[in-house]
């Protein structure tokens, strides 16, 4: 991988374009790497920059293929270079027959899993269905199949992990005992998620006879051993049992660190209505189950002990605290009278809910309703425990005045109040009416939040905002530009912050000035370690000129984001001079200060990316905190009409662009590419349009390998594709730092599949390039531009 410095001034382009078949790349070698490269053996395909290394799944027999002789296979879960999984589609003489799970490893070979081997699993006709339900860091898949009766009816479903990388199938999940088979022999247990060292949780339903009653929850290892998990009165009681008997308890989420979240009813001998729901957390490795979330007190429970708490949806990824709400009732007589919601996170080592949020802890009534309700929310959450969050603010009054903001660490107890709130006096973020605002905007993964405070004066009328941001012990610190021209004559300021890298970079905008209009945003990049140090940054003529400067003197730069080697990026106005802008540029920064114009915009001369008015259009797409930007250019070609896209990729190592204008229309330039997932190391995959002439032959994959070039697949791979049924090789979606490719295509007899191709080396007349070794030499790689003619 390429060391991340900063980049020089001078900016380099290259726009890479799709070879014709049978053409050899250029590559330009420095001396030494040349001589390196020239020793190594030419592999047997001499113009493949890929190896076809397998399809995956399974395919071509009468099991799986349907009745135009082609076969369908999904992936589900992959791991790049390691493991991956899914499944194909089973049939019986045409008529769809379910489906087989399967593994595949890194050298191509697939293995069956599941359950399916047994009557148990298979109909008389042999319907076979399984389901893949996750896959761990590790290697192994956690799923599902079905089961059926003697008389070959759905008779529930069985719960199962597999090895990865042998195929190895163990049942788990409850299914022992009359508690979890139904008087029919029924069994169903589904699996909620796997955690990343391969332990799988689920649930299973309980069975009175032939009744259904209720969910019982369980984590299981990779051997079958399976614990149940949750609350079900194991202790004694009936707090989690019905009068009939039911108890029900579920999976609601498996976190990153290896712990399981989820609920259990509770019911204290109750026929009819329930007394709400506890949460628990378990330790995946023990089963230990310890009760998470706010229940003791009167304040979160009815007159009748109603009790009810819930998680928060938003934290979709499983990384950081468990965080929750649990509804405040205040010992009312009636669970339709609720008094809002108290927030908590939970520390999963020790099982402790922590109470977040603000609620008047201290006295007072900032956050208390004249009825006595009080209201937060959780909002961001970190890998290092801190979570932040908003909470109402009423002052004792019926009305809602605004938000406060907070953070709060499950490691140290912390929960305070940050950002602006004149909290050293004034009503600089106070209205004649009290209302503040206050609000988190990002947190990254060391904890450091962004956020920003309404400024007021005191008046009715909001004067902007104040860009602000917090450690993780919640000290609050204002940045952006204050001076001069960046607050209006009635005191107006506003600036905001994008984003914190996880090494302390950080990028905002700040409004300027003239009288109270605001006439210019302006974009800096700073370090949290010396907040008032910012270095204004983006597209303003620095260098002379009015490209993004209008008529009357405005001039507007955006920041996307900023990288862990401090790039700043974002977009800016182009305006000519005129009165009213001509388009969008994208931009990149040094934390220094040096800006460069990036992405695809004539800079080579030409009006492929400008109108006949002179507009031009570029935004920003991925990134990656190793200094890669992708984004994507318009294309005019000189006329008004837009004609299709280009995306390019930009690095902050070397200050080049590439771009990817892989094949266009014969009688107007129109062509489409677009990049589908940017890699660690720079890589790239992406589709494109290819056209014959002005023929559209539909979307094909191309891969730009970091240092070596741009290919299209279907020119670069080792095997004849039609020889193995393929139309095409469809899109690639994933590429391992082994240079593994997978990809998912469809095939000429109406059947889709996936497949892995294994990068090997880039043809030059007498030297080979070899993914992976490391040469310290600065490659650049010209492709021939292909012909909009139609080709002969």
């Amino acid at each position: 991988m390429k060391s991340l410095l900063p980049f020089t001034p001078s900016s380099r382009t290259e726009t890479l374009r799709r070879r014709t078949p049978g053409t050899r790349s250029r590559l330009l070698l420095a001396g030494a790497a040349a001589a390196a490269l020239s020793a190594l053996p030419a592999p047997a395909h001499a113009d493949a920059a890929f190896h076809y290394l397998a399809r995956l799944g399974f395919y071509g027999t009468q099991e799986y293929n349907n009745p135009w002789g082609g076969s369908t296979t999904y992936v589900s879960h992959y791991i790049d270079g390691f493991v991956y999984t899914g499944t194909s589609d089973r049939f019986n003489y045409g008529s769809n027959n379910g489906n087989a799970a399967w593994a595949a490893t890194a050298d191509g070979v697939s293995r069956r899993i599941g359950l399916y081997s047994t009557r148990e699993f298979s109909t008389y006709s042999n319907l076979q269905v399984s389901e893949i339900k996750g896959l761990s860091a590790n290697g192994y898949v956690a799923g599902t199949s079905y089961r059926y009766d003697d008389n070959s009816n759905n008779n529930g479903k069985a719960a199962w992990i597999a090895n990865g990388l042998t195929g190895e199938t163990t049942r788990v999940g409850l299914y022992q005992g009359a508690e979890f088979t139904s008087s029919t022999n029924q069994q169903t247990s589904e699996v909620v998620g796997i955690t990343s060292t391969g332990y799988a949780a689920g649930t299973s339903i309980r069975y009175n006879g032939a009744t259904n009653t209720g969910l019982a929850a369980w984590v299981a290892d990779s051997t079958g051993t399976t614990t149940r998990i949750g609350f079900y009165d194991q202790g004694g009681g009936n707090e989690f049992t019905n009068g009939s008997g039911i108890q029900r308890s579920e999976v609601s989420q498996v976190t990153a660190d290896g712990y399981i979240a989820g609920t259990s009813l509770r019911y204290k001998g109750s026929t009819f209505d329930g007394y709400g729901q506890a949460l628990w957390i378990a330790n995946a490795a023990t089963g230990a189950t310890t009760r998470i979330g706010l229940y003791q007190g009167s304040e979160f429970h009815t007159s009748n002990d109603y009790q009810y708490s819930f998680y928060d949806s938003g934290n979709s990824t499983g990384v950081g605290p468990v965080t929750g709400i649990t509804q405040r009732f205040n010992n009312s007589a009636s669970t339709w009278t609720s008094y809002g919601y108290a927030t908590w996170a939970v520390n999963h080592a020790t099982g402790e809910t922590l109470r977040t949020g603000l609620y008047d802890q201290g006295g007072g009534n900032e956050f208390t309703s004249s009825t006595g309700s009080q209201q937060s929310q959780t909002n961001l959450w970190s890998a290092a425990g801190v979570v932040g969050g908003y909470t109402y603010r009423y002052n004792g009054t019926s009305t809602q005045l605004g938000y406060a903001a907070w953070i709060a660490n499950v490691n140290t107890g912390l929960n305070t109040r940050v950002g602006f709130y004149d909290q050293g006096g004034g009503n600089t973020f106070t209205s004649d009416t009290g209302y503040q605002f206050s609000f988190l905007g990002s947190m990254n993964a060391t904890g450091y939040a962004s956020g920003s405070s309404n400024i007021y004066n005191g008046g009715s009328t909001q004067l902007g905002s104040a860009a602000w941001f917090t450690n993780p012990d919640g000290v609050t610190t204002r940045v952006g530009f204050t001076d001069g021209a960046y607050t209006a004559d009635n005191g107006a300021q506003l600036s905001g912050l994008a984003r914190i890298s996880t090494s302390g970079y950080m990028a905002g905008m700040s409004a300027r000035y003239s009288g109270t209009n605001q006439i210019s945003r302006d974009a800096w990049v700073g370090h949290t370690s010396n907040p008032t140090a910012l270095t204004r940054v983006g597209l303003y003529d620095q260098g002379g000129g009015n490209t993004f400067t209008s008529s009357s003197g405005q001039q507007y730069s955006d920041v996307s984001g900023v990288l862990n080697n401090g790039t700043a990026f974002g977009t800016a106005l182009i305006f000519h001079g005129g009165s009213s802008d001509s388009g969008t540029a994208t931009w990149a920064a040094s934390p220094t200060g040096t800006s460069t114009r990036i992405g695809l915009y004539d800079q080579a001369g030409g009006n492929t990316y400008t109108s006949d008015t002179g507009y031009q259009y570029s935004y920003i797409g991925q990134y990656n905190d190793n200094g890669f930007i992708t984004g994507t250019s318009y294309r005019y070609n000189g006329e008004s009409d837009q004609y299709g896209q280009t995306a390019w990729l930009y690095n902050s190592s070397t200050n080049e662009t590439v771009g990817f204008d892989m094949s266009v229309r014969a009688s107007d330039g129109y062509g489409v590419s677009s990049i589908v997932r940017l890699l660690d190391d720079g890589s790239a995959l992406g589709t494109f349009n290819l056209f014959n002439g002005d023929t559209d032959l539909g979307q094909r994959s191309f891969a730009y390998l970091i240092g070596i070039g741009t290919f299209i697949l279907d020119e670069s791979v080792d095997v004849n594709l039609a020889s193995l049924n393929w139309q095409n090789l469809g899109t690639a979606f994933a590429l391992s730092q082994s240079g593994l490719l997978l990809g998912a295509a469809q095939t000429n007899n109406l059947g889709y599949g996936a497949y892995l191709l294994q990068a090997t080396a880039v043809p030059e007349p007498s030297t080979w390039v070899l993914i992976g070794l490391g040469v310290a030499a600065f490659l650049v790689l010209h492709i021939r531009r292909r012909s909009r003619r139609q080709d002969a």
